[in-house]
């Protein structure tokens, strides 16, 4: 791993604009520097993720398992500069999708007991971190409710048409 990774992404990723240098310092103390494999898996849908994840160098597929088919379904990839996990800092819920490398990566990755942690001891600094975090998850929110809104409306579409339906019928989806 390249020495300055981390410095860059505390320089430049918002998670870390809002902070103070002596907050700076006290969250690198907490992140692990991981390379990452080719393939290797990171984040596993259905498992919860041990922390957050921040891509230095590399890239990583998202994606979801397909309810109906055996073959995953790529959702979006990610590079330098994103992370993934976030929720896992909140709570230790499951994870929605897996993320594996495409590529040999890098990442920092925050433990959500560490950071659990630190932000019990730094009340002001735990503040600015969450806003930043709390507005993250707002924009994801935002995001994904436009595309189910689109796909919702594409569906919607689709159902009423008279060609589609006879098509649907006509395969056998319908007794």
């Amino acid at each position: 791993m390249h020495p300055g990774d981390l410095e860059e992404v505390m320089h430049h990723h918002a998670l870390f604009l809002p902070l103070s240098d002596s907050d700076r310092r006290m969250m690198k103390a907490l992140v692990q520097n991981l390379e990452v494999k080719p393939g290797e898996t990171i984040i596993e849908e259905g498992v919860p993720s041990d922390g957050l994840y921040l891509i230095y160098r590399g890239k990583f597929r998202v994606q979801r398992k397909c309810q109906t088919h055996s073959e995953d379904i790529p959702l979006l990839d990610l590079g330098p500069g994103d992370m993934m996990g976030e929720f896992s800092l909140i709570q230790p819920i499951p994870a929605t999708a897996t993320v594996a490398a495409l590529e040999p990566s890098a990442v920092g990755r925050i433990l959500r007991e560490d950071f659990q942690a630190l932000i019990s001891r730094e009340t002001p600094m735990a503040a600015r971190v969450l806003r930043v975090i709390a507005e993250h998850l707002v924009d994801k929110l935002i995001r994904t409710s436009e595309i189910i809104r689109q796909w919702h409306d594409v569906s919607r579409c689709l159902c009423l048409d008279d060609s589609f339906r006879e098509l649907y019928r006509t395969w056998h989806f319908e007794p």
